[in-house]
């Protein structure tokens, strides 16, 4: 059995099926406490809570990923100025206008503008690229970003009183929060998925997990009369099936 979310909902359809079945089987009677009916059902309902689970935290952070995506890069989709790339270009052209484009800061935010980017790796089906979404990238254009509102901030001689609103000081020290506090969003619910996978992986392949508790259940409806051609294990091998 794989670790993927289909593949896991699917055994997990046909696990409690079969467990289903047992239900219904007047001859089912371990002495085990795990296998019990009972028990089972209740086995049952933890491995659909812990599958939900992954399945909601897998969507928050793909959520996260898409608006993290969509604020730092130039999208097709994107009004202007929304994203960190275009306010940072903004911000250069600004700053080449107002004091030269052989200033220093502005030389410093080109060459960022220029490393923030990173080589696509994917083209869309329109023929358009999409930026990498690994974390360096991200963690890089926090940093990239929180320098350069540094720099524009505290750089002596600088003339920097843009009348845009979206490039002032303020804005940009509020968008630099924002993103860093988003990139500590997606990395606790990063931790949070990963944990979650971890535990519904320990519920179906642990010891104690379906896959197994399938394995005893069938040997101990093999101990019926007629061992694994008797009617009961073989209803129960092929809901398993």
């Amino acid at each position: 059995m794989t670790g993927s979310q289909s593949s896991m909902d699917s055994y997990l359809g046909r696990f409690e099926n079969a467990i289903t079945l047992l239900q219904n089987d007047p001859d089912y009677l371990p002495t085990r406490a795990d296998i019990q009916k009972a028990a089972l059902l209740t086995f049952v309902t933890q491995l659909r809570q812990s599958s939900n689970t992954v399945s909601l935290l897998a969507s928050n952070l793909t959520t996260l990923r898409a608006k993290r995506n969509d604020m730092a890069f130039k999208q097709a989709s994107n009004t202007p100025e929304s994203s960190i790339e275009a306010i940072i270009s903004n911000v250069l052209n600004y700053i080449g206008a107002e004091n030269g484009q052989n200033h220093s800061v502005y030389k410093s935010i080109k060459s960022y503008l220029k490393k923030m980017r990173p080589k696509a790796k994917t083209t869309n089906e329109d023929g358009s690229k999409s930026p990498s979404r690994s974390e360096k990238t991200f963690t890089a254009l926090e940093g990239y970003f929180e320098h350069i509102v540094h720099l524009v901030s505290n750089s002596a001689g600088l003339i920097y009183n843009p009348s845009n609103t979206v490039i002032q000081i303020t804005k940009l020290t509020a968008l630099a929060a924002d993103f860093s506090q988003l990139n500590r969003d997606i990395a606790t619910a990063e931790r949070d998925e990963t944990t979650a996978r971890a535990d519904r992986r320990a519920l179906f392949n642990g010891d104690k997990g379906a896959k197994n508790l399938a394995k005893d259940i069938k040997m101990y409806l093999s101990s019926y009369s007629g061992g694994k051609l008797n009617p009961k294990y073989i209803q129960f091998a092929t809901a398993l099936a």
